[in-house]
């Protein structure tokens, strides 16, 4: 679908892969066509890029986390953390003014609406708190819970041989103990500190562990990016 068109076009078209990491997509489009078109974009830019793109990571874990619960047939686990995230897509409505598929990242930088003023940083800021207080409840209750540990230890495993025999990527490759993070080599995360996250086994108990402690991680980089979210265009 993408051949011929006009490259901004294309570019957008990347963003609809999925309804879920849409951001992902469009965030390394973007990045790839810059490289390509050797455009630098303003450094406010960058740091709004990667504040969408761990908004979008933290709506993604409770995600998982959430359907995980329900599969586990754990209903009350699920609607807690469902009622977690609304939170954050709150926060990527009022980015990106659209709960899905949200249209931040263009060539060249962020769209213009999709700037911050004062009012909505601090609410950034205390949405992460929230979140932290009520993620580590959540999982607090969840590995003290005889029943669902039960369940998902040892259930799923995948080795990480198999891991990096299939490529798998990302927290699943992580849950498996192997270190590697792609934002550790991507000039837009240099001045940002953060752990790279790890759980051993592989099974469904480490990979939803994997995201629940990488939560934390998320929350913490972006109040980075606000406390130290240049000015300018």
């Amino acid at each position: 679908i993408m051949e011929g068109l006009h490259v901004e076009k294309a570019n957008a078209l990347t963003e609809k892969v999925c309804g879920i990491c849409s951001n992902g997509h469009i965030f390394n489009s973007c990045l790839a066509g810059e490289g390509a078109l050797g455009i630098e974009i303003p450094e406010r830019a960058r740091y709004l890029r990667v504040l969408a793109q761990e908004l979008e990571r933290l709506h993604s874990h409770m995600l998982y986390l959430g359907h995980g619960s329900e599969v586990l047939n754990h209903e009350t686990f699920a609607m807690r953390i469902f009622y977690i995230r609304e939170s954050v897509m709150e926060l990527l409505y009022m980015m990106g003014g659209n709960r899905v598929q949200y249209g931040i990242s263009v060539l060249g930088g962020v769209r213009p609406r999709s700037d911050l003023n004062l009012k909505e940083q601090q609410r950034i800021l205390e949405v992460m708190d929230y979140i932290d207080d009520k993620v580590a409840g959540f999982a607090e209750r969840f590995v003290n819970d005889p029943m669902v540990m039960h369940r998902i230890v040892g259930t799923g495993q995948l080795s990480q041989k198999q891991a990096l025999d299939l490529h798998v990527t990302g927290p699943t490759l992580r849950a498996t103990g192997y270190e590697f993070d792609q934002r550790t080599k991507m000039p837009e995360y240099d001045d940002i500190e953060f752990d790279v996250i790890t759980q051993d086994g592989g099974d469904v108990a480490a990979n939803i562990l994997m995201r629940a402690t990488e939560i934390f991680q998320a929350t913490k980089i972006v109040r980075q990016v606000i406390k130290n979210l240049p000015d300018g265009p």
